[in-house]
């Protein structure tokens, strides 16, 4: 996933209970009355919404993402654009001045040659670097990119006492999404290197929350992959403000 060099108001309390436990399956219309009848996982999700300030759920539709980002190689950019039905668009640009623009639009991933004007299809492990760098999507809405939750419990996030849920990536590996036990805020996740053999999995840290129009946006994302660490500032985040080519293979930012 992080192969950086070279290489994103209020709501109702009820509504956000109806949104979390539909997905996770709570299907019975007593349970979705009462936050006691949740199961640990729902509970989980719907609490985490709670945290982040009952953000309008079915108002977030896309996420304009850029940071200032800093790695073993030298310093980079990153843009990601995220839209809560599984498009994205990701660009890099690395301190040597190469640019890395890649995407998925409609189920289709391509990766796009600025020099040639040209796209080209990707395979299973980019469409995994991709989705593991829509950060604040997966803070929000992180059923729109991972599968399968279950509920963990106890765990942590590099020293840090947290409450855990597994998901699985596209390629079916576990990834374990993080929940403070104190703020109940996302802060992070633990995912499978699968660019490695035997690697180290990478561990991705949400820092720096601050309130913005009514819920909880972050600010600097850390990735830890075992020795190295990349730091992402983000200078810019909006909300539902992309163009509507943003998700097609075209050299539009």
């Amino acid at each position: 996933m992080v192969v950086h060099q070279p290489i994103i108001t209020a709501m109702m309390r009820m509504t956000c209970l109806l949104l979390v436990a539909a997905f996770v399956g709570c299907q019975s219309s007593s349970d979705t009355n009462s936050q006691e009848n949740l199961t640990p996982t729902a509970r989980v999700l719907y609490e985490a919404q709670v945290a982040l300030g009952e953000l309008k759920l079915e108002e977030l539709v896309e996420i304009y993402a850029l940071a200032e980002c800093k790695g073993p190689n030298g310093n980079f950019q990153t843009l990601v654009c995220s839209s809560r039905d599984g498009n994205v668009r990701f660009e890099q640009i690395g301190s040597d001045g190469q640019t890395t623009i890649l995407g998925i639009a409609d189920g289709k991933g391509w990766s796009f040659d600025k020099e040639r004007d040209d796209s080209s299809p990707i395979d299973s492990l980019t469409r995994y670097f991709i989705r593991g760098h829509e950060l604040h999507m997966i803070a929000y809405l992180p059923q729109t990119r991972f599968g399968n939750p279950t509920y963990v419990g106890d765990s942590s996030l590099i020293g840090i006492p947290t409450t855990a849920l597994e998901f699985r990536d596209i390629l079916g590996a576990p990834v374990l999404l993080h929940y403070s036990r104190e703020s109940q805020l996302p802060i992070g996740f633990t995912i499978k290197n699968h660019f490695e053999e035997n690697a180290a999995d990478i561990h991705t840290v949400f820092e720096n929350w601050e309130a913005e129009s009514g819920f909880m946006v972050f600010k600097k994302a850390r990735f830890i992959q075992g020795k190295d660490e990349f730091i992402y500032y983000f200078s810019q985040i909006d909300f539902n403000a992309l163009p509507a080519a943003t998700f097609q293979p075209e050299n539009i930012f």
